[in-house]
């Protein structure tokens, strides 16, 4: 089904974000962290999912939802070039027009092609999205989570700049390594 280009069910997609959240749930309580979701929640009834388990827990961090919004043809030819590295563990990303690498540059193993980046897959993919985004988004509003939504259609390092900025601008956001690498921690 997700080679096809359909999400996984709602039940799975949040045991992986709670496992995800689990690992990290003692530093994002106790250090008063702020935790970005990108690509999750991707329906209304992940949101009322997302919110319940929170709920539960007794959080005390910050969440903020990031969307990444760009032109369609822009995602359509991103997604066209996309390759991947073929180490799950890795799971580095490149793109086919700009590299000529066949090899991974962090591991070594080979460069593989996604069996759902086709544009078939593609299409239904970004249908479902933009049925979905609109009530997601009104979810998210009444919820009183933050969320920013940034134009994602410019290069990797001026739309990470204008999420970086806008984190600043909207929830007084810094990072603790001064933003030099992807591990950066939000505090």
């Amino acid at each position: 089904k997700i080679n096809s280009g359909f999400f996984i069910d709602d039940e799975s997609m949040l045991g992986i974000v709670r496992g995800s959240l689990e690992k990290f749930w003692d530093k994002l309580n106790s250090y008063n962290k702020t935790l970005l979701l990108d690509g999750f929640p991707r329906n209304g009834e992940q949101v009322d999912m997302l919110m319940q388990f929170l709920e539960s827990t007794g959080y005390n961090f910050n969440i903020v939802f990031v969307i990444l919004d760009a032109p369609d043809t822009v995602v359509v030819e991103r997604l066209k070039n996309r390759i991947v590295c073929s180490n799950w563990m890795c799971n580095s990303i490149y793109s086919l027009s700009n590299t000529s690498v066949s090899k991974c540059k962090n591991c070594s193993m080979p460069l593989i092609k996604r069996k759902d980046d086709n544009l078939n897959s593609i299409f239904i993919r970004i249908e479902s999205y933009r049925k979905l985004l609109n009530d997601v988004l009104s979810k998210l509003n009444v919820s009183g989570f933050k969320k920013i939504v940034i134009d994602s259609s410019k290069s990797i390092n001026e739309t990470y700049r204008s999420l970086i900025n806008l984190l600043r601008l909207e929830c007084n956001f810094h990072l603790s390594n001064g933003g030099n690498n992807n591990e950066s921690i939000a505090k």
